[in-house]
């Protein structure tokens, strides 16, 4: 072994010796017991049990001699030290290996030696039982064996009097930490100076410091020692004190022998005071360094720091830092009381000058301030209405209901809001709040009570009631009105039925011009009542918002040129030139509503007829190009009277047509356009006029349409005239249930089909068809009003079609034949079982066309 490694070798030795601290009376007494019966046992008459004490063997226990040490130089002790198994010179004389290390005990020279190593920790070899004999000999193995097993519970006595003793001195600490944390009240700062003084009497070191740490300075808070070289306020950088490696670390640091350590010898700290000995631990408070608490001496500590001690600093640093927290809270909770306190008087400054109830409970519901105004609703003093007091000012007929939802909100720390009637508890007055509250979060997140407002709605309410009871007025005006649009329409189209059934049917007829030209007269006029009755109930749901359009594929050129037959005559007869032109690039097909496209055109070519007394009328299609919204763009252009400039935008009002002589002379309503604007709006496009007074004017739409494609036909509505069926095909005599209050709407449907070979049966109102229908049951088709006596249109088609599902009959087929036009009723006609709506006043291809597409549907043709 090195000179090195033996010199370390001899100071872990020692410093484990004076670690166990154990070497007491009693201890010595059971080590001679035991050594006296090895040496019996393997008949040794010297030995001794020794700690190495780097020059001298301590002899502990001894047999058969009186000295007490023996310089390890003259022994065999490192020899037996330097292995964990037993070292046996059986004649010292005669072994090369040792013979220069004659034994000499209290002067006589032995030959035989026998060492045991005490291990202890498994690792150290803390000194040894030796035995010698004055002659040569040798062990047994099993004297070699008995030895070692009790020189092994030497080793464990060893340790576990060791733990013990270790053991009873932490009790001890921690009985001096308890009683620093008895009794410590107010700024733990006042009794700081104790716990140091404890620390160091326990530790038996010279100096206690706690510092606190800032800003990389440190400073010294509290200080005991044995001199005044550091004193409280003392001031340095950090990193030349030793805690540099606390705050470093963050953990607890020591130094045993800060001079054994070259890079040490140069700190400040150690050039200064000389301090070898020092233990250090951080004070942590809210998770942050807050500083140290250190011990120091100028006292080598050769023992070093057992983790009992590490353990009892860093116990104490914590009760301080506990300390500190506790009492930093304490002052953060006074600042925050004060500022709490001025806070609540500027809200209570803020609250008392605004124009609203405003009131603060606590955490459990309960009222701690209400202001002035609500104290004026309430018609109480400020301590009647604290705590519960307030639901006395409640309107009885509420008050248990805002008591308990109040009580919820706070007892779910819940926003609150409620309409409440506050009712003056001196003079009965009503005021009506709306009352907001919402919770009252601490720094902890934990609710601390509501804080909320009163609204006084005592004007609005009454407000939204006159609203109210005015909405409800206007809806029954608006449902009067509609239900007498409704009743007009039916009132007109019913004698309208007939006068246009029988004029179309005599204009078809083999009579005399003169009577044709009657009879078309008639036609024609009963076409301007009946577009008048449309444009009123279309101007009627556009007021209300209830017009809608039915997007589906369609043919422009078809609908332009339907347009154009129209007008045809009426243009014809004024010596007028109508044409039309579909420009390149436009395509046939789109999807829009072609029926409100129709009716547009209608309304401004008609009109451009209606003005212009000679020259020409023409309609030009094309793709959109202008400023105005929209893909397709149409023009009506005509050579007319024209429009002044200052009612060129009036014309779109409804029952506006301008000047007021242009009424007179051409007669109409002065809807057309004004439906026209709206239809064309609501199809995403716009309408502009420009015109000349005696020139003429240009009406320019403007339409968002999504391309179409080539498909079958579209509905036949849109057939001409011409195409339309004449006459029906039957292979078999079809039964029709004809059911009409009318006797000449009930004649007029005879005639169109007396040549049709149909068997008509009629009923007058819809009870007398429900017993047809129900005892004769071989119909192939029914026609239904819908307005009659006894049992209305409606009711009848449902008891119909719920006797068809109880007896599990065919399905018959219902068209409805119906004075009633508007969109509502139709959609109600299908929703009870009607298969096709017909709108009164029907002509004989309507009719014809209706059954048709019924019959062949059911394949009855």
């Amino acid at each position: 072994m090195s000179k090195t490694n033996l010199t370390e070798f001899k100071e872990k030795r020692v410093d484990l010796f004076n670690s166990l601290k154990i070497f007491n009376e009693p201890i010595i007494e059971t080590f001679d017991s035991i050594l006296e019966t090895v040496a019996i046992l393997v008949k040794c008459p010297i030995g001794f049990i020794s700690i190495d004490n780097t020059r001298d063997q301590i002899i502990t226990s001894s047999f058969g001699v009186n000295s007490k040490k023996l310089k390890v130089s003259d022994s065999l002790f490192l020899n037996t030290a330097k292995g964990f198994d037993p070292l046996i010179i059986e004649d010292i004389e005669n072994d090369e290996r040792f013979s220069m290390k004659a034994q000499r005990i209290d002067n006589e020279n032995y030959r035989f030696y026998a060492g045991f190593p005490l291990i202890v920790k498994g690792k150290y070899v803390l000194g040894a039982l030796s035995l010698y004999d004055k002659e040569p000999r040798k062990l047994t193995e099993n004297e070699v064996r008995l030895a070692s097993n009790l020189v092994k519970g030497i080793s464990q006595y060893i340790e576990m009097s060791s733990e013990l003793t270790i053991s009873n001195k932490f009790s001890i600490m921690m009985e001096e930490i308890q009683s620093l944390n008895v009794g410590v009240r107010g700024n733990p700062f006042d009794h700081f100076q104790k716990f140091l003084e404890k620390g160091t009497a326990v530790l038996d070191l010279e100096y206690g410091i706690i510092s606190h740490i800032q800003d990389g300075i440190y400073k010294v808070i509290e200080v005991t020692g044995p001199d005044e070289q550091i004193t409280v306020g003392f001031e340095a950088e950090v990193e030349n004190t030793y805690c540099a490696e606390v705050l470093s670390r963050k953990e607890t640091v020591v130094f045993s022998n800060v001079g054994m350590h070259p890079k040490m010898c140069s700190h400040p700290v150690y050039v200064n005071m000389k301090l070898e000995s020092y233990i250090g631990a951080p004070i942590i408070v809210k998770g942050k360094v807050f500083g140290t608490l250190n011990y120091s001496s100028r006292i080598i500590r050769k023992s070093g720091f057992s983790k009992e001690e590490v353990k009892f600093v860093e116990i104490l640093s914590q009760l301080i830092a506990k300390k500190i927290e506790t009492w930093q809270a304490v002052e953060e909770k006074q600042e925050a009381f004060e500022e709490l306190q001025n806070s609540f008087n500027r809200f209570q400054t803020l609250a008392e000058l605004l124009p609203v109830g405003v009131f603060l409970t606590s955490a459990d519901g309960l009222a701690k301030y209400q202001n002035k105004r609500w104290l004026d609703y309430a018609g109480m003093n400020k301590e009647e209405a604290l705590g519960e007091g307030w639901v006395q000012a409640i309107d009885s007929n509420q008050r248990e209901e805002v008591a308990k939802k109040w009580a919820e909100a706070a007892l779910n720390e819940e926003e609150f809001y409620l309409n409440i009637d506050f009712c003056n508890v001196e003079t009965g007055e009503v005021t009506r709040t709306k009352t907001i509250a919402t919770p009252l979060r601490n720094r902890g997140g934990n609710t601390a009570g509501h804080i909320g407002v009163n609204l006084d709605m005592t004007k609005q309410v009454e407000y939204e009631r006159s609203l109210r009871e005015a909405t409800k007025d206007a809806q029954e005006a608006s449902k009067a009105k509609s239900l007498f649009l409704a009743n007009m329409s039916h009132e007109i189209r019913t004698p309208l039925n007939s006068i246009v059934g029988y004029a179309d049917l005599l204009a078809n007829s083999p009579l005399p011009a003169e009577y044709i030209q009657y009879a078309s007269t008639l036609r024609s006029s009963s076409e301007v009542l009946l577009n008048l009755v449309n444009d009123i109930l279309d101007i009627s749901k556009i007021e209300a918002s209830a017009i809608s359009i039915d997007d589906r594929n369609f043919s422009l050129v078809e609908l332009l040129e339907g347009v154009m037959d129209i007008f045809a005559w009426p243009a014809k007869e004024k010596g007028l030139e109508l044409s039309y032109n579909i420009e390149d690039g436009v395509e046939e097909y789109f999807i829009g509503d072609s029926t409100r496209i129709t009716q547009v055109l209608i309304n401004l070519i008609g009109n451009a007829i209606k003005f212009t007394q000679e020259g020409s009328v023409r309609v030009v299609i094309k793709e959109n190009s202008s400023d105005l919204p929209g893909n397709i763009h149409f023009s009506v252009t005509d050579s007319g009277i024209g429009i002044p400039d200052e009612v060129s935008e009036s014309i779109f009002n409804a029952f506006d047509q301008g000047e007021k002589s242009t009424t007179h002379q051409h007669g109409g309503t002065g809807l057309g356009l004004a439906i026209t604007k709206e239809l064309v709006e609501l199809m995403g496009g716009a309408i502009h006029v420009s015109s000349k007074v005696g020139i003429g004017s240009q009406f320019q739409i403007t339409l968002n349409l999504k391309k179409g494609s080539i498909g079958p036909q579209q509905s036949s509505k849109h057939k001409k005239e011409d195409e339309l069926p004449t006459k029906l095909e039957k292979t078999k005599k079809l039964k029709i249930l004809l059911v009409d209050d009318a006797i000449n709407n009930r004649n007029l449907i005879n005639v169109y089909l007396k040549n049709e070979n149909f068997d008509i049966v009629e009923a007058e109102n819809g009870q007398e068809a429900f017993y047809l229908f129900k005892y004769e049951a071989d119909f192939d088709l029914i026609f239904m009003d819908l307005q009659m006596p006894v049992l209305d249109g409606f009711e009848a088609i449902k008891k119909i079609r719920q006797l068809e599902e109880d007896k599990k009959r065919v399905r018959t087929p219902i068209i409805a034949l119906t004075a009633f036009a508007l969109k509502e009723d139709m959609d109600r006609c299908f929703e009870i079982g009607c298969d096709e709506y017909l709108t009164k006043p029907v002509k004989k291809n309507s009719v014809l066309e209706a059954i048709d597409k019924i019959l062949n549907k059911n394949g009855k043709l």
